[in-house]
């Protein structure tokens, strides 16, 4: 009964459940991306040989995903005649196109003041 997506108060749980659930990656992704950044240069920088490129990506990729379900869900069950959780519906529908606004943010600020630093002396 808890997992019959076709009840619409179903899916509105669903919706704030997912969106909630969501800020986790993206505080992850977040924070990864304060801690490397450098006031002095501007520059977020990041070694080309290390993990944190593709981890950042996945991070951002799994919270724009959850994002994304949430802001289906909300939109489905919002307006719905047998949905006696309204509000859950729009809250779910708005904090999941708050945290994908954000992720998209994070994977913007990353793309335009990255800055790939090359580990050990240059040969030759």
């Amino acid at each position: 009964m808890f997992l019959s997506f076709r009840r619409y108060d179903v899916q509105a749980r669903w919706a704030v459940g997912v969106a909630v659930t969501a800020l986790a990656p993206l505080g992850v992704a977040v924070w990864s991306l304060l801690r490397r950044y450098d006031g002095q240069l501007g520059a977020i920088s990041y070694s080309r040989q290390g993990l944190f490129l593709p981890g950042f990506l996945a991070t951002i990729g799994v919270t724009g995903l959850m994002a994304a379900v949430a802001v289906v869900l909300g939109f489905n069950s919002a307006g719905q005649r047998r949905n006696d959780r309204q509000g859950l519906s729009w809250a779910g529908f708005f904090m999941g196109t708050a945290v994908l606004s954000l992720s998209l943010i994070a994977l913007a600020a990353f793309m335009s003041l990255r800055m790939a630093v090359t580990s050990g002396s240059p040969t030759g």
